[in-house]
């Protein structure tokens, strides 16, 4: 279900307005799910960490912890027909 996303991992790999999926590292209280996700607004930096605002499909905005998510946001059409380019390359 992440066909045409790319794995972040660091914070300057993000790009604002994408859409943003995620799963949470760390729920004790339920299996881990892969979120639905939402458009990146915005990045801040507070006293416990990067923060990630996103906006849902029903306009909410919502806050998610940069470090207790595994992040994947959408490939554009160019950095898809970059990643078919090089696999062409490679065969």
């Amino acid at each position: 279900s992440l066909t045409g996303y790319r794995f972040v991992d660091e914070i300057d790999l993000l790009h604002v307005g994408k859409y943003t999926r995620w799963i949470q590292k760390y729920t004790a209280s339920r299996k881990p799910a892969l979120a639905n996700g939402g458009f990146l607004t915005n990045i801040e930096h507070g006293d416990t960490g990067i923060y990630l605002k996103i906006r849902l499909y029903n306009n909410k905005i919502i806050n998610i912890a940069f470090d207790n998510c595994l992040l994947y946001q959408k490939m554009g059409v160019g950095e898809q027909l970059v990643l078919l380019v090089a696999d062409y390359v490679e065969k």
